[in-house]
């Protein structure tokens, strides 16, 4: 399982428009890559990223939960932010202190 920015994996990073992303787990929509074998679920600022068989993969996308707890196992996730789903976000470089 891996955590990106969506403004550095979003559907338009592999390709797929929105109007394709039709699916959706807990509430966000999804991207199965069955060339890679992952699955991508766009929530808030974040695209989460499994990788697995497609049962375990559902499964863990069904029992994502936030680390400070806001979020419980099979609650809805956050909807991705504005721009996100269409590739329009930049990455900021991070503060150099």
């Amino acid at each position: 399982m891996q955590n990106f920015e969506v403004c550095a994996v979003s559907p338009k990073s592999h390709a797929v428009p929105r109007s394709a992303l039709t699916e959706k787990i807990r509430g966000v929509p999804y991207l199965r890559n069955t060339a890679v074998g992952s699955l991508n679920v766009f929530t808030g600022q974040t695209t989460v990223t499994i990788f697995s068989s497609w049962d375990r993969a559902m499964r863990a996308a069904k029992d994502l939960r936030s680390i400070d707890g806001r979020i419980a196992p099979k609650a809805r996730l956050p909807s991705p932010v504005a721009g996100a789903l269409e590739g329009r976000l930049r990455c900021q470089p991070p503060d150099s202190e």
